[in-house]
């Protein structure tokens, strides 16, 4: 006998969808933030590669996204033949030091210094989920709003160690985005459909509108104002490729 498959959804409006040239491939978009940030929103999913990263505003000089920063084919919206049926959002954060004359000024790749990078530190990133929300909007509705820290990433390196030493100035613990284990992000209830054309934002949203200093950053006090965290944002569950 034939194994049991899932050939159709029926969503909660009564619209069916038949399972047809559909794969389980997240859609992923990456923002940067720099030390003392004061954006109220900052959005992903609004480039697409060799556009300019999206970022916060006291970034001057944009990086130029590449195929590790997006992998959708238009911004803030699908294409007519595109669907997806959202299951869960990850978050997956790195930490950097801007190379250069200016903090700000953010054209190149930045480099990994301090102890431990890229891994994030767990002072920083505890104070970001404690101070920012994320939301999905599509067509002008909110679908999904809780606090960052919400968002469990489920992979990558995970430790709780301390890293460096104390005489040097360059002490840190490190930590990522939960627990690295599969059963650790939570999925939606029920799975947010985003249609053909249809408009979608994932918006960063610092809902107090004042600085979110980098507490307690990588490397030397000379680093201090160069920080950057970077958050990939993922978008997980079932895609309907676009037709070629």
């Amino acid at each position: 006998m034939d194994s049991a498959q899932i050939t159709q959804i029926r969503l909660p409006n009564g619209r069916v969808i038949a399972l047809v040239d559909w794969s389980d491939m997240p859609l992923f978009s990456t923002v940067d933030l720099l030390n003392g940030f004061t954006d109220q929103t900052i959005q992903a999913f609004n480039y697409i590669v060799s556009d300019q990263v999206s970022s916060s505003q006291n970034i001057t000089t944009r990086r130029t996204a590449t195929d590790k920063d997006t992998n959708i084919s238009s911004p803030g919206t699908l294409a007519a033949t595109e669907e997806m049926l959202v299951y869960n959002i990850k978050v997956e954060p790195y930490q950097y030091i801007v190379s250069g004359s200016s903090a700000a000024t953010v054209g190149t790749a930045p480099s990994v210094a301090g102890v431990g990078g890229p891994i994030m530190e767990g002072a920083l990133l505890s104070f970001l989920q404690s101070r920012l929300l994320l939301q999905l909007e599509i067509s002008q509705k909110l679908y999904a709003n809780a606090g960052l820290g919400y968002f469990n990433q489920g992979f990558g390196a995970f430790t709780t160690a301390i890293a460096g030493t104390v005489a040097a100035g360059v002490q840190r613990s490190l930590s990522n985005q939960g627990v690295p284990t599969a059963d650790a992000p939570r999925s939606f209830t029920i799975p947010v459909h985003i249609g053909g054309q249809e408009n979608y934002r994932l918006n960063l949203v610092n809902s107090l509108g004042s600085a979110v200093p980098f507490i307690s950053l990588a490397g030397t006090a000379a680093n201090a104002g160069t920080s950057l965290v970077s958050l990939r944002f993922y978008l997980e569950g079932l895609y309907k490729r676009p037709v070629s």
